[in-house]
């Protein structure tokens, strides 16, 4: 019913030369990124196995962790800085954060699932020919987000009706590492219904 994991691991993802360059002294190299993760965690199914619940927390040292930067003007002064698209090691970071997921079968016909993450992300050291500074975080990576989700089963004669509701939010996020207005998405909720028809031979669906 209940089982609890502890693991780490460790990633590695390769070095090279910028592949956009807009100019040629864009054609810089950049170092290896290496990753040491370790995770502790629980799987565990409640109330006649109608509940399930997990949950994770992770702990990741990056080295040398490759962004990719936008705006290349500390690296290539103003001339060559812009456009571009460097590959570069912006310098080392600690992410951390944790996770749970919630499937709930309180009846038959009614299922219930949640999921709700947090993700912590700081530079511990940063290379001053990027610009950046240790506020900085991790493009495409929101601090917060959640879903929820509800369905039920209608039987009918020769078909099951099953209407669905579900609602996820992301909190904000940004698309590039110098973490600017412009490149900001702002939080949001998404709200999705649907209804299917399902007949009683499951070959057929709505």
């Amino acid at each position: 019913d209940v089982m609890g994991y502890a693991q780490f691991s460790t990633g590695y993802k390769g070095g090279g030369v910028n592949p956009r360059p807009f100019y040629n002294v864009q054609a810089v190299g950049f170092k290896p990124e290496e990753l040491e993760a370790t995770e502790i965690g629980v799987k565990a199914q409640f109330l006649d196995n109608t509940m399930r619940v997990n949950a994770a927390a992770f702990w990741n040292d990056y080295t040398n962790v490759q962004f990719t930067l936008n705006d290349c003007t500390s690296l290539f002064g103003t001339t060559y800085g812009r456009p571009c698209l460097a590959n570069t090691n912006a310098g080392d970071a600690d992410v951390s954060g944790y996770e749970i997921e919630l499937d709930y079968n309180p009846t038959e016909n009614l299922l219930i699932d949640a999921s709700y993450s947090y993700l912590d992300f700081n530079l511990t050291n940063v290379s001053v020919a990027t610009g950046l500074d240790k506020s900085k975080v991790m493009p495409y990576s929101p601090e917060s987000s959640w879903s929820f989700g509800i369905q039920y089963s209608i039987a009918m004669e020769s078909s099951t009706l099953i209407p669905r509701l579900d609602t996820s939010y992301t909190s904000e996020k940004y698309t590039a590492p110098d973490n600017t207005l412009m490149g900001m998405i702002d939080d949001y909720t998404m709200v999705n219904a649907r209804l299917t028809w399902l007949s009683n031979d499951e070959k057929w669906q709505a």
